[in-house]
């Protein structure tokens, strides 16, 4: 049960920030504000520290997972940090490209 609570507050919270991107980026940063670097490059970026979050998360989950006598480990640990350092690697090596990818997709849309 609990791990369903993860995974749906997990996509309850990523939907949210995509939903609400425009948002929360006037928020965070005026309109007044002379900010002199590209979007694009600006999302390749945020990906990356996506990514850099989801190895640190991973990595200390398997850090949890072998600090625990192998016998009474809980696997859900191993797994969590397996996948999570697996997204992480994936975000972060492939920042550029998923950014790409977002625009075009987003550029389709707008056609």
């Amino acid at each position: 049960m609990i791990h369903a609570v993860h995974l749906f507050s997990y996509t309850l919270i990523g939907v949210g920030l995509i939903l609400l991107r425009e948002k929360l980026a006037g928020w965070l940063v005026t309109h007044e504000a002379s900010v002199s670097i590209d979007v694009r490059a600006l999302m390749a970026v945020g990906t990356a520290l996506i990514g850099i979050y989801f190895i640190a998360t991973g990595v200390v989950s398997l850090g949890e997972s072998f600090a625990q006598q192998h016998s009474t480990a809980n696997p859900y640990l191993l797994w969590r940090g397996g996948a999570s350092l697996a997204m992480g690697l994936v975000l972060f090596v492939g920042s550029v490209g998923i950014q790409r990818l977002w625009v075009l997709l987003v550029g389709l849309r707008r056609v």
